[in-house]
Formats: C-alpha cells, structure tokens, sequence
C-alpha cells in the first residue's frame, strides 16, 4: 500500500501539516510506503458533496440517471453502500417512511 498526502491549508506549516507529518510517521513505522514534502499546484475544480439516500429499489435508476447526466471531467464518483436504518429524529419515522 502506498499513501500520498496532500495538504490544502493555507497556512503552510500549521496544524494540518504538524496532523499530517504524524500521521505519515505512524505509518512508516508500520512499513507502508509514504510519499510527502512535495509541492504541487494543481487547478482542481470546486467540489460538492452530495449525498443521497434511496431504497433498493430506486438505485440502479437514481444512479443511472446521474450517470446519463454527467460525463465531463470533475463530474466525480458514485459511492453506493447499505443504510441500516434511518430515523427522521424530529418524528420518529423509520426506514422507508422517513425517507
């Protein structure tokens, strides 16, 4: 396995480089290969998270539709993975009613 870092803090040396040069250590100490202290200037496009949550039944439409909706590059990935359970907190509803 190999793990590459990248830091996009403004603040060069700051608390996120400190987390990031410990985290690395940690795991060179546990032999996995890590490459960092590179400086590369990328134009990466904004990012939006987005997250959906469907039954069953909906995910092959729901991911097909953004499929044949995207296509350039940035369009990003489709994650799909089991809920267990959903609760609405406000009413209590469960699973598919609160949904």
């Amino acid at each position: 396995m190999k793990v590459v870092a990248f830091n996009g803090s403004a603040i060069k040396d700051g608390n996120t480089a400190m987390l990031i040069r410990r985290v690395l250590q940690v795991l060179e100490a546990e032999g996995i290969e890590v490459v960092s202290g590179k400086t590369m200037r990328a134009n990466i496009l904004p990012k939006t998270k987005i997250e959906i949550i469907v039954e069953d039944k909906d995910v092959k439409d729901v991911t097909g539709i953004i499929i044949k909706t995207a296509g350039t590059i940035g369009d990003g990935k489709i994650f799909a993975s089991t809920i267990d359970e959903v609760i609405r907190i406000r009413t209590g509803e469960k699973d598919s009613d609160a949904i």
